[in-house]
Formats: C-alpha cells, sequence, structure tokens
C-alpha cells in the first residue's frame, strides 16, 4: 500500500477502486474489491478502510501471497467543501466509507429525487454524498405529497361506498390528478385524495381510474 500512495503522490494522482487478490495454496484466489467514495492517496486512511473490508471476508483457507492492482488512476483534486465539511480534507468521508467496508455497499447508499410524477418512480438510490447532475434536475412538483409513502400502495375495502382505513374515511381535499408512464409499461391513471380516518389519521389515498380501487399510498404527519 506505501508503494501504491508512493506512486501516485510522484504522479500527483489518486485512485478510488482497488482490486486485492488473496492466493491460497490448493483454492482458487480470493478477490475483494475496495471502492472508496472518493479517490484517495492517504496510506493509513486507505489502510484502515482496508482492514474493515477484511471483517466480512471469508477465506478458505490460509493465505500465501496478496497482490494489490489498481487498474485505472486519476489526477488528484482536493476535495471541495459543502454543507457537512468538516475541514478535515479525506477524513470528511471515513464515517460513511467505514461503515460502508462493514456492512457493504449496498447497505448504506443515498437517496435522491427523481423527475418522475408517479410517487413511487420519484426517488432512486444513489452513491452516498452523489449529487445530481445538470441533466437530473428535478421539475416535478412534490410539495403537496406527504414524506411518508409506503413502500407499495395498499387496497382498501370499500363500504357503502366509502374507502375505509380504520374505519371509513373522510375525503377532505382533492390533491391532484396523474396520469404517466405509458413509455415504460408502467402507466397509471390516479386521482389523489387527501382523506382522514375516525382516529383523525392524515392520509394519502388515490382512485384507479381504470378499476375504479381505492389504495392507501402514504400518510401525512
Amino acid at each position: 500500500m506505501e508503494s501504491l500512495c508512493g506512486f501516485l503522490r510522484g504522479r500527483d494522482g489518486a485512485a478510488q477502486r482497488l482490486q486485492w487478490q488473496f492466493l491460497h495454496r490448493d483454492a482458487p484466489p480470493t478477490l475483494l474489491a475496495q471502492g472508496m467514495l472518493a479517490p484517495g492517496r492517504e496510506v493509513e486512511y486507505m489502510l484502515e478502510i482496508f482492514r474493515q473490508s477484511l471483517e466480512r471476508l471469508s477465506l478458505p483457507e490460509a493465505v500465501v501471497e496478496m497482490v494489490l492492482r489498481v487498474d485505472d488512476w486519476q489526477a488528484f483534486q482536493e476535495q471541495a467543501g459543502d454543507l457537512f465539511d468538516s475541514g478535515a480534507g479525506a477524513q470528511d468521508n471515513s464515517f460513511l466509507e467505514r461503515l460502508r467496508a462493514r456492512m457493504g455497499s449496498e447497505a448504506v447508499q443515498g437517496i435522491q429525487v427523481h423527475p418522475d410524477h408517479r410517487p413511487e418512480h420519484a426517488w432512486r438510490y444513489c452513491e452516498p454524498l452523489e449529487k445530481a447532475g445538470s441533466g437530473q434536475a428535478v421539475s416535478v412538483s412534490h410539495g403537496h405529497q406527504p414524506i411518508w409513502l409506503l413502500p407499495k400502495p395498499q387496497s382498501l375495502p370499500v363500504r357503502r361506498g366509502r374507502p375505509c382505513y380504520r374505519g371509513e374515511l373522510r375525503l377532505q381535499v382533492f390533491s391532484q390528478r396523474i396520469e404517466s408512464g405509458w413509455w415504460d409499461d408502467a402507466d397509471v391513471a390516479r386521482d389523489y385524495y387527501r382523506a382522514s380516518n375516525p382516529a383523525g389519521q392524515q392520509l394519502w389515498i388515490y382512485r384507479d381510474r381504470r378499476s375504479g380501487k381505492w389504495f392507501l399510498q402514504g400518510f401525512f404527519d
């Protein structure tokens, strides 16, 4: 690792993806991909992330040799500060880096809004601290929608012509009509309402304009 970081510093470069190979005498090599949120070249920092990644690695037998490989490296750039900048350079992201190394990249992700009128498609997972590009500018307003959405719309029973959720619901406000998604075979045609139940809960529900069925999609605070 020291040789790699020395090489990078000598060429004013940095690496973001490392590939480790652990060679065994009687078993195929064990591979470990080490990715970081930002390119780096600090020995102690990169070794700490490596140690965290090792805790999740299962080896079939003893290691007789280790190989470190870097397929690509890039020019080093000082990281620009942001809202959470602590002025500690590469250490700013150390908590997220250690968490991802310990739990896995899939377990630690960011969330971004996505320009889509359909609530269930109006967000996506992304890399932690990833910033939306200019082509991802969100032009769809969701200010009238609740923050708390269900993972999947829940079908509501109907009694005496009214949708029910812990009692009959009272429709308060017609929120919006959404007709969208014809291009990806997930098209919807919905009329949304804000509603309340006897317990005082504020719900966001919709009526499917094709089937006439009612669904619960979220809750207001």
